[in-house]
């Protein structure tokens, strides 16, 4: 378990991904949130149906973009002020602790799956179709 007062550590990898991916995403958002700019103008120009679709219709692009852009500035901040209390906060959130650990319990339920299927299998009776590589073959073509 991570104790409370520890800090985690964000690699400087890490940290040049993070401001990389934030980057990309600030501008990936920017022409979404810009769209209500381009759109109501030009619609306040139609009639009153118009104009009404107009702005409704750009507004989760706006919503959209604004939620790219934060993700965005969330991670900048990480890149920049790793150590501060919400990147913090957000790391030991996150941070899952030993992976040895995991492992173990995923092979185990593994195994468990194992178990289960191999007991369906010996209560269930075989098929008495006849063994070939294709459909074709377990085909009884005698005439009764």
């Amino acid at each position: 378990m991570v104790d409370e007062h520890t800090n985690l550590e964000f690699p400087i990898g890490a940290r040049a991904g993070s401001s990389v991916l934030g980057i990309f995403l600030l501008c990936f958002g920017m022409p979404f949130t810009l769209v209500p700019a381009l759109i109501v103008p030009v619609a306040f120009e139609g009639g009153l149906v118009m104009s009404i679709f107009m702005v409704c219709f750009s507004i989760p692009f706006l919503i959209a973009g604004l939620f790219v852009q934060a993700y965005g500035l969330i991670s900048i901040w990480f890149a920049l002020f790793p150590n501060s209390q919400f990147a913090q906060r957000i790391l030991k959130k996150r941070h899952f602790g030993n992976v040895n650990v995991k492992s173990e319990m995923m092979l185990a339920n593994v195994e468990s799956m194992l178990q289960n299927v191999s007991n369906t299998e010996a209560q269930e009776p075989h098929s008495t179709a006849k063994e070939g590589t294709g459909f074709w073959e377990q085909v009884d073509t005698t005439k009764p």
